[in-house]
């Protein structure tokens, strides 16, 4: 079935152009039979029936703030936006070229000569010109027509590259916000393990003083602190670069104070996942390889034009008098047509060499469009993966998490009546810091990939209305 999808995905794509080879479209076909048939079962339904939830979570207003500010603000994005607006323009200008050129001419001259007597005598000749002149080159072989298709489709694969690029810029909102988030809850988990450590220390000093600890004991209380105070700088210093680049995303100076909600969004349970054709459709990356492939197809087919005669029809209608109130006399008005066709022959080599760069450009384009899709299944069978990995590992970390906190509050209760010794205390700590980090960090890391199944799914459909 994916197949068959594919193949008349592709076909009506490139219908309008007789330069997408059959070999092309059948290494397509055998392109698709690569993608996974059974993605549909490796997650079962993410987004509930009727849940209209962007990027399969529900973003607080601070992000959907922040989004419009990136949107607004970020260079990149305003680069490539104008790089619509030129494609657009060459189109635009492609397409005046079918018509003909109209040019209004005026004009005087004044010219002197000598007698041809030879007394040096003077005379001077005055001629004024006022008319109109046409010219058109007749598209007999369709190359104009070409160049238009040419810069028609490169324009929609700018326009597919904007929408792309947009989505990418919001998922990076997104992801940054998240570390930001993340990084700053690590940071007050810290904050609270440095103080349960530092109360254990007094603990560790009482003991002493009661004959139930020894120096060692007090050693390694220390040793444990001062590496939770080591990590707090690390993490700190974690969230500060985690803000610049949030900063520089959103348009700002990296130093820019950011006044933030840091409250992670909650995650929704399930989505309804696309078929693979349904990727082809959404995705604007593989929208905007297509459309390049496309254009790439119509500059071959310009370049092979070339090569060909070139009619074209000059019209003239005109007034050429010395007096120049007579110019607008319709009586003195002359009219002249020539026809004209241009074979080139000396520079056929050069021609031919350039229509072959660019049957290579196309096959080039070609590639890159194939190199797309294996992209994009890769991205989609990864994030698929990773959803029910990380749901998995979630919920093993949380017993895990159960177990090891129980078992620091049993190991410091024997620490207190001196059964058991200060590593025992210290490894059941660690182990309890270390599983709860991992589950702080897992829950945003949830969070992360759904932006990225959501964005390699193509998801977002506000995002694409206006292509």
């Amino acid at each position: 079935m994916i197949k068959v999808v594919s193949i008349f995905l592709f076909i009506s794509l490139t219908s309008c152009s007789a330069n997408i080879s059959q070999e092309q479209k059948h290494s397509v076909s055998h392109l698709a039979d690569l993608a996974s048939t059974n993605w549909l079962n490796q997650s079962q339904q993410f987004l509930p029936e009727g849940e209209d939830l962007e990027w399969g979570m529900q973003l607080p207003t601070q992000a959907q703030e922040l989004l419009q500010l990136a949107e607004k603000n970020n260079p990149q994005l305003s680069i490539t936006a104008l790089r619509v607006k030129q494609a657009i323009t060459d189109y635009e200008i492609a397409s005046g070229s079918l018509w003909p050129e109209i040019n209004l001419q005026t004009s005087k001259r004044v010219n002197q000569s000598l007698s041809s007597s030879g007394d040096l005598t003077k005379s001077t000749n005055q001629l004024a010109t006022l008319g109109v002149g046409v010219n058109w080159e007749l598209d007999l072989w369709q190359k104009l027509a070409s160049t238009e298709k040419q810069k028609t489709w490169t324009a929609k694969a700018q326009q597919f590259a904007l929408v792309a690029a947009r989505q990418s810029l919001q998922s990076q909102v997104l992801i940054t916000y998240l570390e930001v988030i993340e990084q700053n809850n690590l940071l007050k988990l810290n904050r609270n393990h440095i103080e349960n450590q530092k109360r254990r220390l007094n603990m560790s000093i009482t003991r002493l003083d009661n004959g139930l600890s020894t120096g060692i004991d007090i050693r390694n209380a220390k040793t444990n602190l001062y590496r939770l105070l080591e990590s707090q700088k690390r993490i700190n210093y974690k969230r500060e670069q985690a803000k610049r680049r949030l900063n520089l995303l959103l348009g700002n100076y990296s130093e820019q104070k950011l006044d933030l909600q840091l409250t992670l969004p909650e995650l929704q349970q399930g989505i309804n996942l696309l078929a693979p054709k349904d990727i082809l459709l959404n995705r604007p990356d593989v929208r905007a390889a297509e459309a390049t492939l496309i254009a790439a197809g119509y500059s071959w087919d310009v370049a092979k034009k070339k090569m060909l005669p070139k009619l074209t029809l000059n019209f003239n209608y005109d007034a050429r008098r010395a007096d120049a109130s007579e110019l607008f006399d319709i009586n003195y008005w002359l009219g002249s047509l020539t026809a004209s066709l241009v074979q080139p022959v000396f520079y056929q080599g050069v021609l031919s060499k350039q229509a072959e760069k660019a049957y290579l450009q196309q096959q080039i384009q070609f590639e890159q469009y194939k190199a797309t899709l294996l992209d994009a299944w890769q991205q989609v069978e990864a994030a698929i993966q990773n959803e029910s990995l990380l749901s998995r590992r979630q919920e093993l970390l949380e017993k895990a998490f159960h177990e090891a906190k129980e078992a620091e509050r049993q190991t410091e209760d024997q620490y207190n009546v001196g059964v058991t010794n200060s590593f025992e205390l210290l490894s059941a700590q660690r182990t309890r810091t270390a599983v709860e980090v991992d589950l702080m960090v897992l829950s945003t890391a949830r969070l992360k990939n759904r932006i990225q199944l959501i964005l390699a799914l193509g998801v977002p459909q506000s995002l694409t209305k206006s292509i």
